[in-house]
């Protein structure tokens, strides 16, 4: 004779939102780039990389959280390097800090100030609503926090000789929907 026992059985589309039991992984997107790149971005503006994943919600009360890491640099001794995440070409703005007169708002951010051979790896993650079940792209964007026009790198150091000490990054962006 057979025997069957079980806590609870998880649908595969998640949890069923409203349940308070919420949190089941529906899907899971992720991109790597390994390769090199770099932009001329304005004074205080956020240069859209390719770092970039496209999604397609099951769901429009699931969540998506969105994770990984910038490897990148700016060129001259600059504090305050941004991340912010875009969605459709557009900033998400509750993915940054509150207005505070002229300061600055990202989500994270790193300093590239010690030497041009090095880059900053840096972390991020946030929590974004589906609202429907329309395809996205999520992408990962850095702010130039000069005054002036700089040339910003992905995934190297702004001096990039053929040395060891002159590494090159991987740059990574992971989007997991999430039932509500």
């Amino acid at each position: 004779m057979s025997e069957l026992r079980t806590n609870r059985i998880v649908p595969r589309d998640g949890l069923v939102s409203g349940t308070g039991v919420g949190g089941g992984i529906i899907q899971v997107r992720n991109n790597i780039i390994t390769s090199t790149s770099n932009n001329n971005t304005a004074a205080s503006n956020f240069w859209n990389t390719s770092v970039s994943v496209v999604i397609v919600p099951t769901r429009s009360d699931s969540k998506m959280l969105i994770s990984g890491h910038v490897c990148c640099s700016v060129t001259g001794p600059q504090y305050n390097i941004g991340v912010g995440i875009y969605r459709d070409g557009s900033i998400i703005d509750g993915a940054r800090g509150d207005a505070a007169s002229n300061r600055s708002r990202v989500l994270a951010s790193g300093a590239m100030n010690h030497s041009e051979n090095q880059m900053e790896s840096i972390p991020f993650n946030y929590m974004d609503t589906a609202d429907n079940t329309n395809s996205r792209t999520y992408s990962i964007a850095i702010f130039n926090p000069s005054s002036i026009t700089r040339q910003i790198y992905l995934n190297r150091g702004v001096t990039d000789t053929d040395q060891p000490y002159y590494p090159r990054g991987a740059s990574v962006i992971t989007v997991m929907e999430i039932s509500g």
